[in-house]
């Protein structure tokens, strides 16, 4: 099981522009887009769960939650992931956020390490990667990954 806070933030946002994607899970409407951009997610395999603080979701690793593909959503020169993660086991490859052919933010598998990583895809290939420590059950983790259109950063 998978506990999440999330948002997508543009980089662009300091210049004035605003949230492209941010997902608050603090209504009846699952994978509701707050912002007004009609970005609304399709969650399967999860619901609304006491988060870090407020509503959160919690998903079964049966689903997820999906946004459909738009420009608006493209990575581009920039932008950031903010998200607040807890798992009740770890042990496997977990997807926290990822974008087919742009970014991938996730728990390597242990044959892997373990550990947080984020991946951006450049011509093709998702490596290099950054990486982050050993995720371990239970504990909430406040995640930052980010991406300048030159380099990748991980903080968590």
């Amino acid at each position: 099981m998978f506990q999440a806070e999330d948002g997508i933030r543009d980089a662009q946002e300091s210049r004035g522009l605003g949230d492209v994607y941010k997902r608050q899970f603090d209504s009846n409407t699952l994978g509701a887009d707050k912002t007004g951009n009609a970005h609304d997610a399709t969650v399967t395999g999860g619901e609304k769960a006491p988060g870090r603080e407020g509503s959160g979701l919690t998903l079964t690793g049966a689903g997820g939650l999906r946004v459909p593909a738009t420009d608006d959503l493209r990575a581009g020169e920039g932008f950031t992931i903010d998200c607040w993660v807890r798992f009740s086991a770890v042990g496997q490859n977990m997807n926290i956020a990822s974008k087919d052919g742009e970014y991938l933010l996730r728990v390597d598998p242990p044959a892997e390490g373990g550990s947080f990583s984020f991946f951006v895809e450049l011509d093709g290939q998702l490596e290099p990667r950054v990486n982050g420590p050993v995720a371990v059950a239970g504990k909430w983790y406040h995640l930052g990954a980010g991406w300048d259109g030159t380099v990748a950063s991980l903080w968590v």
